[in-house]
Order: C-alpha cells, then sequence, then structure tokens
C-alpha cells in the first residue's frame, strides 16, 4: 500500500513538474515578444529624437526673386506705392510671417507625429512587461510552490510509510509548534498595548504625586512636573510580575527511523534517481523538507528552474523631459 501511494503521489508530483515547465516556457515567449517591441520602439523613437532636439532648419522661405536691402527697408521715407513694389508686392510683411508660420507649423506637426509614435511604441512596451509580470510569472510562480508542496507530500508520505508513529509526532510537533508561534505573537502583541496603558497610568500617578507634595509641603510643582515629563517608565522593572513568561519553543526530538529491505530514504542519492531524474525542462527539485531526509550531495543534474525579469530599459533616446520614456 505504502509503495502504491508513493508511485501516485511521485506521479502527480511529476505531472505538476510538466505544468511548471509549460509556464515557464509561456513566459519567456512572453519576453521574447517584449524584446520585438522594444525593436519597433527603438525604430519609432529613433525618429522621434532627432527632431526633438532644437537646430537650426534648412529650407527656410526666401523671397524670389530677391530684393535689394534697400527695398527691404521699412523706413516711412522708402515706402512705395504698389505700382513701385511691383514683384516684391507678394512679400509683404503678414504674407511673409505667414509663409514662416506654415513652415514652422509643419515642422511641429512632424514632431508631434512621431513624438506620439514614440510614446504608444514605449506604453505597449511597459504593457508588455507588466502583462508577462502579472499573468505568466505569477502563474508560474504559483505551479511552483503548488509542486514544492507535492513533492513534500511525497516524501512526509515516504517518512510515514517507514515509521508512522515517528511521523505522528513530528506531525503533532509541527502543528503545535505552529500554535505555540501564533500564540506567543498575538501574546507580544497585547502585552505592547498593555505596557503603553500601563505606562499612561503611571506617568499619571506621578503628576498626582507632585501635585499632592506641592500642596501639602510646598514642593516646587514646577521641577516635578518636568521630572515626571522627563521619566521614561518601565513597566517590567517596576512591576516584575506584569512582564510574560515567554519559555523557550523545545526542539524536535529525533525519531530512530531506519530505512531497510530496498527502501529509498528521502534525500539519498538513490531517491534522488528514482523520483527526480529526468525532470522537465526549466525545473528542478527542492531540498527535501521531510522529517526523515537525509541531506547528501545530488548524483542527477536537472535544469535548473531560473525566471530572469526582462529589464524594462531599452536604451532609447529620450530626452529627460519624456517622463513617459523608458530609460
Amino acid at each position: 500500500e505504502t509503495r502504491e501511494n508513493l508511485s501516485t503521489l511521485s506521479a502527480i508530483h511529476r505531472e505538476c513538474s510538466a505544468e511548471e515547465s509549460q509556464l515557464a516556457t509561456n513566459y519567456e515567449t512572453c519576453t521574447g515578444n517584449c524584446e520585438s517591441r522594444c525593436a519597433t520602439a527603438q525604430a519609432r523613437c529613433g525618429l522621434y529624437c532627432p527632431v526633438n532636439i532644437p537646430q537650426p532648419m534648412p529650407g527656410s522661405p526666401v523671397p524670389s526673386p530677391t530684393p535689394s536691402p534697400t527695398s527691404c527697408w521699412y523706413d516711412t521715407s522708402q515706402v512705395k506705392d504698389d505700382s513701385a513694389v511691383g514683384l516684391y508686392h507678394e512679400w509683404e510683411a503678414n504674407e511673409y510671417y505667414k509663409k514662416w508660420e506654415d513652415n514652422f507649423q509643419a515642422l511641429y506637426d512632424e514632431w508631434t507625429t512621431k513624438r506620439e509614435n514614440c510614446k504608444e511604441s514605449v506604453g505597449e512596451l511597459n504593457g508588455c512587461h507588466t502583462g508577462c509580470q502579472s499573468v505568466h510569472a505569477n502563474a508560474y510562480e504559483r505551479k511552483k510552490q503548488e509542486c514544492t508542496e507535492h513533492q513534500y507530500d511525497l516524501e512526509s508520505a515516504a517518512c510515514s510509510g517507514a515509521s508512522r508513529s515517528c511521523y505522528a509526532y513530528q506531525s503533532c510537533h509541527s502543528s503545535l509548534v505552529n500554535i505555540y508561534r501564533a500564540d506567543v505573537a498575538s501574546a507580544n502583541a497585547s502585552q505592547s498595548v498593555w505596557y503603553d496603558e500601563y505606562r499612561g497610568i503611571m506617568r499619571v500617578e506621578c503628576l498626582l504625586d507632585a501635585f499632592n507634595a506641592s500642596i501639602l509641603s510646598g514642593a516646587s510643582l514646577t521641577s516635578a512636573l518636568d521630572a515626571c515629563q522627563a521619566m521614561t517608565f518601565q513597566p517590567c522593572t517596576a512591576v516584575p510580575r506584569l512582564c510574560l513568561q515567554i519559555y523557550p519553543l523545545p526542539q524536535t526530538e529525533q525519531c530512530n527511523t531506519t530505512f531497510t529491505n530496498g527502501s529509498l530514504q528521502p534525500g539519498s542519492a538513490e531517491w534522488i534517481q528514482t523520483h527526480y531524474s529526468n525532470m522537465p525542462s526549466k525545473t528542478t527539485y527542492e531540498e527535501c523538507g521531510a522529517q526523515c531526509c537525509v541531506h547528501g550531495p545530488a548524483t542527477t543534474t536537472t535544469t535548473t528552474a531560473t525566471l530572469v525579469s526582462p529589464s524594462p530599459n531599452c536604451s532609447l533616446c529620450c530626452s529627460s523631459t519624456d517622463d513617459w520614456c523608458v530609460r
């Protein structure tokens, strides 16, 4: 019965590892898509960055035919009527400025379009990284934790099969240790509140004593009040019986568990070879965590599971004023 149970638990662990491997692959595929989005963002922002730097622009409008210097003076003595202006009539001030406005409006429209294209690509890139983390990486981590728990179930079952009474003791001890730790945490939290309240009471008593001494014996009230304000009240020192006595956690006693008749002890080289060899890609087994484990060097090689979060820095050329740009 124990052997069949171990076979079932081992199969469950390996099936979970296969799912973990697939989730790791999904994450890597997602990050690969982000890399392609990075290239797209670099290309689109590469068009935006050069026009985002103020510089002299060629191709400014020039009047044609080119007037002589004297014909462009705006001196009242030089003003000519329409017949005298002739070919230069079209270059009156308003029309000249309009041509400049049209020229820079085109440049501004070009800058705006390229900036929005860059900004859109950066947004898609950031969204890609966020999606990989929130969907695929988180799913992988949950599955990895689940597989670790299945491995622990497998190893614990082996320990139980070797010595049920030992396993019962270990389970009981573990459960009581959890209760003990919870009780200690609760007691410490409550004690902190009680101490704050008791310090308040002790300070009030000090102030009352100062007033009584001033009334009954004429002692200086000011110095007594200052002393009360400066005093540090320690409840444990003043009333030791108020302090909680936290007893140390009892250590687990080692069971005399032995594995005989070819049984495989969790954590041994034989155990690892039997249950954890040829693990699916991007997965590995954890260190034996059951109570009866023997800790020794592993004899099999597995693919280490590591998910490296991609850096959002795409080496984009945006300026420091573009706070939406990943740098």
